[in-house]
């Protein structure tokens, strides 16, 4: 290479410079290889990684959807917040690594000002001048606390004025002064986009660069009075799991060194789980109360006949299947003691109930039939590491003296392992060492003998279908997207076609009956477009509003052999409120309450032309704020907490009755 020969980097910084909103990486990789070409098979792969791996050394952010944007671009104006904890206070300085990833390890000196623009003076004992701050340094403010009158609790609200030299102006605000109202949604645009891509990504640990920069470079509030910090936003959301204050996990993630010494992160949970229990108890008080003001109304009896409910029971021997119902129930009367009767009797554990709870897509997991890699070998997996210990005391005092022979710098390497096989490797390591002098830390476990069959038995506790699912699930009728691998080749945009992700299960649908009541709904659904049209509708949102209306048109013809005119109060309750949160995938709140303004826009259409009543389909509409707030506490719920049963049951009641 000459001497003088423009890097890959150097390249991208120029770049940076000239552009001065969005723009296609394609059309940037081109602008790169203008002034550097390659001859290699892919020449985009060389600029696409450091754009990934380096983005904001070289100055550029990756938006997902094939976008980038400068990163001076993104910086210029954006205000966040920081609020310091109790040690950050009493000690006069927060650590650089908050202000990530809008600041990252590249940005070598800081610049500070007060709310006047004048230089926040950093204590003469900092390496670099005065008015800089070290990268690797805390941001010693306590002069400023004290000259600004900062107290515990408050936020410093913290504005990159400009991006060369890097500035920030702080500002003090009050902990009284916070408004919460003004940021509710932001916060919450912000949680749920996150989480969406955490539950999408196949990664276990996320770095918070790739994706909160980039979700704040497209929000609209990106400038404006910010929210609480993104990191305590993650770590108070149930959904996902903040670790060393740098990645974002699903709530399910655990390190190798979690699993030994455990951590706070079941309090945590136990405490968030008993609080979403009270917001779910004082939210059915809600949708209870509604409920008999519209059988007041004479809306309906109260009685949901909970056709959804509905399993199939396959008999492997005999070739046979029965549907098993359970039976109506009186919506008006509370179920809370019915609930915990059958919590106690383990009504919800059993196979039959408990595919209503899997949260996981195993119908695509394992092999031939296989759940896992530990079924194949003839292993049973270890679900529970405590009750396992408990089962084999030998083990666990192994163990426990593994972990206290180990040095600090073992300790903290094992802190900071990512995978199972990097803290495998640094105990075993210490094991190989202790053991000569020490032979009962080789500890014996019962032999386990593998059971030899005919193939028929039941694969972890599931009896197989015939269909290689091992869970009994299927799916049928409609196509499902492939996930993107990328993380963020997304553009995080509301999906208007949610109704085409229905999830069906073996129900008693797609009969002769059920597919004649889905032709006439298909048969109104399109009058309905094209009185929309007639209107002066655009086709988007006529087809939108029409598009809406095929959940509760699948739901009444699988479950009811209904066709949309035959809806009624007690079908429409249960499909948004039983069956949409769990049944349509990518349900959100925003799709819930367009739904039921589709719906009751609709049958006001129906009613024009004396085809039927729509009183219930506006008392359901009137309920969308509900509708909506079933599918936020649904997601709400981790799958994998020991009380996931009973928040289910009684998210979902009275059809869990």
């Amino acid at each position: 290479m000459a001497l003088h020969e423009l890097t890959i980097s150097h390249i991208l910084k120029q770049l940076a410079d000239e552009y001065t909103s969005i723009v296609s990486e394609r059309e940037l990789c081109e602008r790169v290889l203008q002034q550097r070409p390659s001859q290699a098979k892919d020449p985009y792969a060389s600029i696409r990684d450091k754009l990934r791996w380096d983005g904001s050394h070289v100055g550029w952010v990756r938006l997902g959807g094939g976008e980038v944007i400068p990163l001076r671009v993104v910086r210029e104006g954006l205000t966040f917040r920081l609020i310091p904890n109790d040690d950050e206070y009493h000690h006069d300085g927060i650590p650089r690594y908050r202000l990530l990833p809008f600041l990252s390890s590249h940005d070598i000196a800081v610049q500070l000002v007060d709310a006047d623009n004048r230089p926040i003076v950093v204590p003469a004992a900092a390496p670099h001048d005065t008015e800089f701050v070290p990268a690797s340094a805390i941001l010693s403010l306590g002069d400023w606390f004290r000259r600004s009158g900062f107290e515990q609790g408050d936020s410093i609200l913290v504005t990159i004025v400009s991006h060369e030299p890097l500035s920030l102006r702080l500002e003090r605000e009050p902990a009284a002064a916070f408004n919460a109202d003004d940021v509710l949604r932001q916060e919450r645009e912000l949680v749920d986009a996150v989480a969406k891509l955490v539950a999408r990504s196949r990664s276990s640990l996320i770095p918070a660069d790739e994706v909160i920069l980039p979700l704040y470079a497209r929000a609209e509030w990106r400038t404006a009075y910010p929210g609480r910090p993104w990191q305590m936003l993650i770590a108070n959301d149930r959904r996902m799991r903040l670790v060393d204050e740098l990645f974002i996990a699903n709530s399910s993630f655990r390190r190798p060194l979690d699993l030994v010494l455990g951590s706070d992160e079941e309090l945590r949970r136990e405490d968030g789980d008993n609080q979403l229990l009270a917001e779910i108890a004082s939210f059915q008080e809600e949708l209870m109360n509604s409920r008999r003001d519209d059988a007041a109304q004479g809306l309906w009896d109260g009685r949901a006949p909970r056709a959804s409910t509905a399993r199939v029971i396959f008999d492997t021997q005999a070739g046979t299947s029965t549907v098993v119902y359970l039976e109506p129930v009186d919506s008006l009367q509370d179920q809370r003691e019915q609930i915990e009767e059958n919590l106690e009797q383990g009504s919800y554990s059993d196979e039959s109930w408990s595919d209503d709870f899997d949260d996981d897509d195993d119908d695509f997991d394992g092999l031939d039939g296989y759940d896992s890699d530990e079924e194949m070998l003839g292993l049973d997996q270890i679900d529970d590491i405590q009750s396992f210990m408990e089962q084999n005391p030998a083990l666990a005092e192994a163990a426990q003296k593994l972990m206290a022979a180990l040095t600090p710098d073992e300790v903290d390497r094992l802190q900071r392992a990512d995978t199972p096989e990097d803290a495998q490797y640094i105990l075993a390591g210490r094991f190989h060492k202790m053991l000569p002098g020490d032979p009962s830390m080789f500890a014996v476990l019962a032999p386990y003998t593998v059971e030899i069959g005919d193939g028929n038995e039941p694969t972890n506790g599931h009896v197989g279908n015939g269909n290689g699912n091992g869970n009994g699930h299927s799916f049928g009728g409609l196509d499902h997207p492939e996930l993107p691998s990328d993380l963020l080749e997304e553009t995080w945009q509301e999906d208007e076609d949610e109704w085409e992700d229905l999830s069906a299960e073996h129900v008693p649908g797609d009969t002769a009956a059920s597919r004649e009541a889905l032709a006439r709904s298909n048969e109104l659904m399109e009058r309905f477009y094209q009185h929309l049209r007639a209107q002066g509708k655009s086709e988007t949102t006529a087809t939108s509003r029409t598009g809406d209306l095929w959940v509760y048109a699948d739901f009444l013809a699988n479950y009811y052999s209904r066709g949309l005119a035959e809806g009624d109060y007690a079908t429409l309750d249960e499909c948004m409120f039983f069956f949409y949160p769990r049944k349509v995938l990518n349900s959100t709140p925003r799709a819930a309450r367009e739904m039921c303004t589709s719906i009751k826009q609709f049958y006001a259409f129906l009613r024009s032309h004396n085809t039927t009543n729509d009183g219930f389909a506006q008392a359901i509409w009137r309920r969308r704020d509900q509708a909506a707030r079933v599918v936020e506490l649904y997601e709400h719920i981790d799958s994998d907490s020991p009380q996931f049963e009973r928040l289910f049951a009684h998210l979902f009641a009275p059809y869990t009755a």
